[in-house]
């Protein structure tokens, strides 16, 4: 006797979204047939659940241990307490009616009872036709009913319903950032694709006089390079793990910073700044992580070698320099490996904050990094903690003092006579005022405060993160890959891996990011490549209705632009008809420094639009902080 194993983790996901959601019910409940159920414990369940629905026409949710203790009594004493059991082990799967993606939960219901409809039809044909029965088999077969949800396609606006749907749904935003950054983007819905679109990483810097490798083999230094505009060098294909020729989308002089030397085991050395990434056995990490004892890769006679650091020292002050390469993002200084997505994160972050399910998928960063920058966002520390400066609105008239409303709290004006601010010090008698702010007098300017932060190490994150923890626990889950290893059909796999083993059903797809994803079909490259990828983001944001939020970089001219539009559009620009909205990262070199950071649209699908007009968020990166405050 054949013994058929039941996968019941699909039946599983139908009764607890029985259980919590009522519009979820509403759907299903035409369709409806309890023996569709293999597994008989979800049989019996769900005939309560069913017959509660009926005479309430609600889930029963909170009621369902009402429920247990009036049939139980009707149940066996094995029975009983097997049952008793498995819905204790279902409760872990809980969730609220709005952190359920109910559209998409229907579509893999209906799946799921047409799959059995015509089991059990072909397996009773097959019994009929065994036993000779063939005229019974073939009024089977003519008899047998198509699952399908009764609705028509047509639908007339002018019903009364259809009006109220509509203006209750346009009420309902899935997902609004706060302040005025919410207000001027707008909310964002299931379904949709949205894109970030911002320059290559800047600010991560070489000291001046290291030496970069020239594609013919020549080494210059990096002042030079950046003089000369050169654009051929070497660069490491993470694909490949080689040393291939690559391109200088972009040369940058930084100024002058605090910079660290590195040295290794084999005398190489690389002086930059702290917030540089070298290529670890975790990842892109820079010098906060690094320690020594770490390896890093290195290159010899155009071989990749791992070498390990001896020593970090502080090497004072120095001009500093930095170059951006297009597809790998990484350059040989030194015979050292150097690296060139906090916004994806903060998406991810407010949607888990507000009760959405979130998938977060990288391809971008190392598991490692990943974690410690969410911790870092929650908990706002860094190091053994201390006080930091903060970037906070002020207003232009309370700067120069030409402000005379008595609600002014300050008295004393900052700018000197030369409308030049001075360097920031908290014995300054200066205090910044908002007091006309959300009014038309108030000309927003940014100046600092001080602000105590905690450290950051376990200590601190279990105490703080123990209520997120709490709260958000089964809101969030992560995935790395590495770059290039992953397409849109990698990405859909393992939601469906997800979904099946922790019944895990994500409203809020990130993806970091697009440009690195791996070709959908094997051969595709250039503009086909990135036309397929951006095709399927969308799809998967429509198939799945989930809100998929994913980055892009710009082209060469966009590295210098103040404000992002239309014709920064890197690789291919017509991924701008599969989104439905892109997003613009802006950034002046003062403006970063300042703590500034300005979000503008340059497409938006749904709304009107003008791709110049930005809104004005202030941050504190290093200690993971991007959205403070916006005006």
């Amino acid at each position: 006797m054949e013994i058929k194993k039941v996968d019941s983790s699909i039946e599983k996901r139908i009764l607890t979204g029985m259980i919590v959601s009522t519009s979820y019910l509403k759907e299903i409940y035409p369709l409806l047939n309890l023996n569709y159920f293999q597994n008989s414990f979800i049989k019996k369940i769900s005939r309560w659940v069913r017959d509660f629905y009926k005479d309430y026409e609600e889930a029963p949710n909170g009621h369902m241990k009402d429920i247990y203790v009036i049939e139980s009594d009707k149940l066996k004493e094995d029975e009983k307490e097997l049952i008793k059991e498995f819905l204790v082990s279902l409760s872990a799967r809980y969730e609220s009616e709005d952190s359920t993606n109910v559209p998409y939960l229907v579509d893999l219901t209906i799946h799921y009872f047409k799959k059995r409809q015509l089991e059990i039809t072909a397996n009773s044909i097959l019994h009929l036709v065994k036993s000779d029965s063939v005229d019974e088999a073939e009024q089977q077969l003519l008899g047998f009913k198509k699952v399908a949800k009764n609705l028509s396609s047509w639908f007339n606006p002018f019903e009364e319903n259809e009006m109220i749907q509509t203006f209750q749904e346009k009420e309902e935003v899935f997902f609004k950032f706060p302040g005025k950054l919410g207000e001027f983007l707008g909310g964002f819905e299931k379904g949709w694709l949205v894109g970030l679109s911002g320059a290559y990483k800047k600010g991560k810097c070489i000291a001046k006089g290291q030496l970069v490798s020239l594609a013919n083999g020549e080494l210059k230094k990096v002042e030079d390079v950046v003089r000369d505009k050169n654009t051929d060098i070497l660069t490491l294909d993470e694909k490949t793990n080689r040393i291939i020729p690559g391109k200088i989308a972009h040369h940058w002089e930084n100024g002058v910073k605090k910079c660290w030397k590195v040295t290794t085991r084999t005398k190489k050395e690389i002086t930059v700044t702290f917030n540089h990434p070298l290529l670890s056995f975790r990842g892109w990490e820079d010098l906060t992580k690094l320690k020594i004892g770490d390896y890093i890769v290195v290159s010899e006679n155009y071989l990749i070698l791992w070498d390990k650091i001896i020593k970090i020292e502080y090497v004072g002050e120095l001009e500093t320099y930095d170059l951006a390469v297009e597809g790998t993002h990484n350059f040989i200084v030194n015979g050292v490996i150097a690296h060139n997505t906090w916004w994806l994160q903060e998406f991810a972050l407010m949607g888990m904050l507000s009760g959405i399910k979130v998938a977060f998928f990288s391809l971008e960063m190392p598991k490692q990094s990943m974690k410690e920058r969410i911790y870092k966002r929650l908990i706002a520390g860094t190091g053994d903690g201390g006080e930091f400066l903060y970037p906070v609105f002020d207003c232009m008239h309370n700067q120069t003092g030409e402000c005379k409303k008595r609600e002014r709290i300050n008295r004393t004006p900052l700018l000197d006579i030369n409308r030049e601010k001075p360097s920031f010090s908290p014995s300054l008698p200066y205090r910044i005022c908002t007091a006309c702010r959300g009014t038309e007098d108030f000309e927003m300017e940014q100046w600092w405060t001080v602000k105590k932060r905690p450290g950051f190490d376990l200590s601190t994150a279990s105490f703080v993160l123990k209520p997120i923890q709490d709260m958000s626990n089964n809101l969030l889950r992560m995935k790395v890959y590495p770059k290039y290893s992953a397409n849109t059909g990698t990405i859909k796999r393992d939601l469906d891996v997800l979904a099946e083993t922790e019944g895990f059903i994500p409203s809020l797809v990130i993806v970091d990011h697009a440009d690195i994803l791996s070709p959908e079909q094997s051969g595709l490259t250039g503009v086909q490549k990135e036309d397929e990828s951006w095709m399927a983001l969308s799809r998967l944001a429509s198939e799945r209705y989930s809100l998929v939020v994913t980055g892009t970089q710009v082209t060469k001219d966009g590295q210098d632009a103040t404000t992002l539009g239309t014709k920064h559009t890197g690789r291919w620009a017509g991924k701008l008809g599969h989104v439905d909205v892109m997003l613009t990262i802006n950034a002046t070199p003062s403006e970063k420094e300042n703590g500034v950071m300005r979000v503008g649209v340059m497409d938006h699908r749904h709304k009107e639009f003008n791709e110049t007009e930005t809104v004005t968020v202030l941050q504190n990166i290093n200690l993971g902080q991007v959205h403070l405050d916006s005006e």
